[in-house]
């Protein structure tokens, strides 16, 4: 699973030039690993920075899962 996040954050983005607007969810690390750990096991959790958006928090976050029995 691999998603943008590094910090909690939802709604939505009044600067959005899309009509109709769009919702964001954005979760920091262990806020998504949280979530996740209630339906997968985490093998591996890796944050990956992005070197256009260096001075923000936003990283993706790279995860290996896989779903619990």
């Amino acid at each position: 699973m691999g998603v943008y996040g590094g910090y909690s954050s939802e709604g939505v983005w009044e600067d959005d030039r899309y009509r109709p607007k769009r919702f964001f969810s954005f979760f920091d690390d262990e806020s998504i690993k949280k979530v996740v750990k209630k339906v997968f096991n985490i093998y591996s959790f890796k944050r990956i920075f992005i070197a256009e958006i260096a001075s923000s928090n936003l990283h993706y976050q790279s995860l290996i899962l896989r779903k619990r029995k």
